[in-house]
């Protein structure tokens, strides 16, 4: 895997376990890079739930972390807190 800078890990932060909307993504280049690397997946309205999402991804249309974006920030081991 390329090097990830600290732009590209921000990212993956605010993309999270919950997932982020298309419309909330600012920076297009690193988010696609992303993506090229399989460190992101996107569900799309209307079909079924993608392989390589980590963690609950509950909703259509948005982006997730895949294993290895999650494993790339630290998640991947890390207790979850439940509220």
């Amino acid at each position: 895997m390329s090097e990830l800078t600290a732009n590209h890990l921000k990212l993956l932060e605010q993309v999270g376990l919950s997932g982020i909307e298309p419309e909330r993504v600012r920076d297009g280049r690193d988010f696609g890079h992303l993506e090229r690397l399989g460190l992101v997946v996107f569900w799309q309205i209307g079909r079924g739930r993608p392989d390589g999402i980590y963690g609950a991804g509950v909703a259509p249309g948005r982006w997730y972390l895949s294993h290895a974006g999650a494993e790339a920030i630290g998640l991947i081991g890390r207790p979850l807190r439940l509220s």
